[in-house]
């Protein structure tokens, strides 16, 4: 088994989004709003009371939309691992020259809502006129809000902990290393299978933009070729597959087909780790190239119900090929 024993994960940083946002609602307090019904309810040691909105969700989507921006931002490079965002060191000047410009739009958001925080109330009190004096009661003030929303991300390195204080805890540092590369694969793994099943699975002819989402992700896995030796020749023989494929326009079914390979490949964990080793157990075996066309159809629903146009005549391609017998050779990594 290979384990990275090394004092701290190197080439890795952690980044935890830490993005509070007001929900737009407030604590029901059971003897104000509730007083009418107090008899009737449970105890409140067995049934909270709830919460209600004072506020439309529509004015705090601008936080949302942001929030979710910043985590595509860390997905983009990375992979959840540890409660955060996995992320080579490599990429985090990229993602520190962004963070602040979310951070600006996000303050932009809060206080654009706490301009029109009095006509927010307002409109929920008349939309529900028979609750407006419950609703005026529990508005809160612009001071409140702004407590309520909070935009941070913060990073640090991974490390084992001192070997003098425990020698039994540092040791097991190397589960949380052995974890990294299997999370790694698992995440490319869903994100690969999501792209071919929405944008690849027969339609017969890929668009250039779903293969450049395609080279960012094989770039992300070479991005991390430090985890393991078998990484950088996964990456390497699927970005030279990806080479020949144009950067605008439609793909031909060809190279459709060497997208739908490479895509496959890469939502194939234990098939990627496999070849990883036959590339370094046999370094002039070449690994599974891209089909090349003969008189045999795809055995696979690449290019089922698919509507041929009479200058779209599709090219029979073979199915990829099968592995080389070095791939057969022993998988080391943990969970695999």
């Amino acid at each position: 088994m290979i384990h990275n024993n090394t004092a701290v994960l190197n080439g890795i940083a952690l980044y935890h989004p830490m993005i509070e946002i007001w929900s737009g609602t407030v604590r029901v307090k059971r003897a104000e709003d509730l007083k009418e019904a107090t008899d009737h309810l449970p105890p409140s040691e067995l049934v909270s009371d709830g919460r209600k909105r004072i506020v439309r969700r529509d004015p705090l989507r601008p936080m949302l939309a942001i929030r979710k921006r910043v985590d595509r931002l860390l997905r983009v490079h990375g992979f959840p691992f540890m409660g955060g965002i996995a992320v080579p060191e490599a990429a985090c000047a990229e993602i520190e020259a962004r963070l602040p410009e979310l951070e600006v739009e996000f303050q932009e958001a809060v206080n654009n809502l706490c301009a029109n925080l009095v006509n927010e109330y307002e409109v929920l009190e008349q939309e529900f006129p028979s609750w407006a004096e419950m609703l005026r009661g529990s508005r809160l003030g612009e001071a409140d809000v702004k407590a309520r929303c909070r935009f941070d991300v913060v990073s640090h390195r991974v490390a084992a902990p001192d070997a003098t204080q425990s020698p039994s805890a540092a040791k097991r540092f190397h589960k949380i290393a052995d974890a990294a590369l299997p999370t790694l694969l698992e995440d490319i793994g869903d994100n690969a299978a999501s792209i071919y099943a929405e944008s690849v699975k027969g339609k017969g002819r890929a668009s250039s933009k779903t293969a450049a989402v395609v080279r960012r992700l094989v770039d992300k896995l070479g991005a991390f070729s430090f985890l393991d030796p078998r990484v950088d020749p996964m990456a390497t023989a699927l970005s030279k597959q990806l080479q020949s494929l144009p950067l605008t326009g439609w793909l031909t079914p060809v190279e459709t087909a060497t997208l739908a390979s490479v895509l496959n490949t890469l939502a194939d964990p234990q098939s990627l780790i496999q070849q990883g080793v036959a590339a370094l157990n046999s370094p002039d075996v070449p690994m599974q190239d891209e089909p090349e066309a003969t008189a045999h159809p795809m055995t696979d629903d690449l290019f089922v119900a698919v509507e041929v146009k009479p200058d779209l005549e599709p090219v029979p391609v073979a199915a990829p090929q099968a592995l080389p017998a070095a791939a057969a050779a022993p998988v080391y990594a943990a969970g695999f």
